[in-house]
């Protein structure tokens, strides 16, 4: 069994990260909005947000392998409390642009080196899916949380206040890094000048992640998953509209998939720990392929709010079976670099998919778009398929 007042500690620091991320999403918009009307000056700062996110977390993950997870993290959180100070302080949308360089590295912070720190605790114990899915299932609560805790402060006490609650929460994470998350190894005089004198360039990188074709499932999967998780903000309210004309009817539906994710996914994490990672993907993939097809196919709301009911189980599965799978299969010298490689194609899948969808619906139409991407789930299953039964299973 791990240290559980550490497994308690980094699922309450990554699951408040997620909170005060999600106190600021509901009114970044119109905060943005209040300094420039311009959509297009709107879209850049979050589109400058995603670019300094990819381009800093493979560096920062690499940081960690050799620095010390803890020190990033401390690092990382010491710049969530200047964000949020400079974010409610600036005067014009231009300012906020290098306010969202202190986001990036906060959000890498508690996002792929947490997940790194988590990876490397849980590693050598059998159960670790369990743990990941207690994890998530409170991060999963958190967002929720945070949605409202930040719609409500703004809508009484103004724009910038959630700011405020914000800067808080850094510096209640940042205290509960440093006293409570134990010190990094402190390597040994002859490690660091090994260090030093070895540094791997990032195709070093690259060809670890090539050579492992456990690697090579997990980005055949995951492709498919990133991208539909980049268009789910941007597609599914327009699919949900068009059917209902009802905003209220397209935040019950999300509502759902919420409560149906934090149910779940204690469960979920049992479930790769009793039948694997690998056959849980590729349940999951079948799952997410099955459900995406009757969402897209669906003529009525009812069907689509079961069809959406089902798709969460195969999103719930996800996130515990990954996590097992890059834990199990993955060096933990190594494990910051790939981590942030994994979260730069996560973030880049994220700001691209929208573009390539909105070029889609100028074309083929709605509900032709939506199809297409959720047919990439089967692709996926079929290449995931292929190199388990190929090159995993049988070695």
């Amino acid at each position: 069994m791990p240290n559980l007042k550490t497994l308690f500690t980094i699922g309450s620091i990554s699951s408040l990260g997620v909170l005060a991320g999600s106190i600021i999403a509901p009114i970044e918009a119109r905060y943005i909005q209040s300094f420039s009307d311009d959509p297009i000056i709107i879209g850049s700062v979050f589109g400058i947000g995603s670019i300094f996110f990819a381009l800093l977390s493979y560096r920062i993950g690499r940081l960690s392998d050799s620095h010390g997870r803890k020190r990033i993290i401390l690092i990382g959180l010491a710049f969530g409390i200047i964000y949020a100070a400079l974010y409610s302080m600036v005067l014009n949308v231009f300012q906020i642009y290098g306010v969202k360089f202190t986001w990036a590295i906060a959000a890498i912070a508690t996002g792929p080196v947490m997940a790194a720190y988590l990876q490397d605790l849980l590693e050598p114990f059998a159960n670790k899916g369990t743990y990941f899915g207690y994890v998530y299932s409170v991060q999963s609560i958190s967002s929720s949380v945070g949605a409202l805790a930040g719609g409500y402060v703004a809508a009484t006490f103004g724009l910038g206040a959630p700011f405020y609650l914000v800067i808080a929460i850094y510096v209640l994470l940042f205290t509960l890094a440093l006293f409570a998350l134990p010190p990094d190894r402190q390597p040994s005089r002859a490690e660091n000048e090994t260090r030093i004198n070895n540094k791997k360039p990032l195709t070093h990188t690259l060809k670890y992640i090539i050579s492992k074709p456990a690697l090579l499932f997990y980005l055949s999967v995951n492709t498919s998953y990133g991208i539909n998780w980049g268009i789910k903000a941007f597609l599914w309210p327009l699919v949900i509209f068009e059917i209902t004309k009802s905003d209220l009817i397209t935040g019950s539906i999300f509502a759902t998939m919420g409560v149906v994710a934090f149910v779940l996914l204690p469960f979920a994490g049992k479930a790769v720990d009793t039948f694997g990672s690998y056959r849980i993907v590729l349940f999951e993939l079948a799952i997410l392929g099955i459900a995406g097809l009757g969402l897209a196919l669906s003529g009525s709301i009812m069907l689509f709010w079961i069809f959406a009911a089902i798709y969460t189980i195969g999103e719930v599965l996800n996130g515990p079976a990954q996590a097992v799978l890059l834990t199990e299969n993955v060096d933990s010298e190594i494990r910051g670099e790939v981590m942030g490689l994994d979260a730069t194609s996560d973030q880049l899948l994220a700001v691209l998919s929208p573009f390539i969808a909105g070029l889609l619906i100028t074309i083929v139409g709605l509900t032709t778009t939506f199809l297409i991407f959720m047919l990439l789930f089967w692709v996926s299953f079929i290449l995931g398929g292929y190199m388990y039964f190929k090159h995993i299973r049988v070695s």
